[in-house]
């Protein structure tokens, strides 16, 4: 169930840029399969996004086409320590979506967790990139943000460098909405 909206703030350029939030629940629930893979030994991040429709809620892939005002829900899974969700649209304005806050990335649990917020995706042109970057040690988010800004296509990858960190990149090209 899609719930009240709030408002999430990004940084453009040192600008602060305001990005619809959204209180979300949704009916979708990992499978038995998705438990046992999220709780391997595997440390590669899994980076999952979800899109309310009319019809329900649908998981997209990378590479799906989006409209500008979607609602996006986002779902990560890891056994490393430590994570960052962010991304990057057409404009090259940088949004963190997780944590919340703060100058570096969080402390997680391993296995699969959903945001508990949904957001709207803006009127940037052209695509909307998601990295989910994890590590067993404490990541710079403003490293990670420089890196990422740099990206300026939908087949660039941010070069982070660390011992043991690992990327996960879902792109979602965006549309105008008519």
């Amino acid at each position: 169930m899609w719930g009240e909206s709030c408002f999430k703030t990004s940084t453009s350029g040192g600008k602060t840029v305001p990005k619809k939030r959204h209180a979300i629940h949704t009916e979708k629930r990992a499978t038995d399969e998705e438990r046992i893979s999220a709780t391997s030994s595997n440390s590669i991040p899994d980076l999952r996004l979800y899109q309310n429709t009319h019809a329900g809620v649908r998981q997209l892939q990378s590479g799906h086409t989006v409209l500008e005002g979607d609602t996006i829900q986002i779902q990560y899974s890891t056994q490393a320590q430590y994570g960052i969700i962010i991304s990057v649209d057409g404009r090259g304005t940088v949004s963190q979506h997780f944590p919340d806050e703060g100058i570096q990335s969080t402390h997680i649990q391993s296995g699969r967790h959903v945001l508990p917020f949904a957001f709207e995706l803006d009127d940037a042109p052209g695509y909307e990139i998601f990295f989910f970057i994890s590590s067993n040690k404490s990541i710079s988010l403003e490293d990670i943000r420089k890196e990422v800004q740099k990206t300026k296509t939908v087949h660039d990858t941010p070069q982070i460098a660390g011992d043991g960190i690992h990327i996960k990149r879902v792109v979602l090209h965006k549309m105008p909405r008519e």
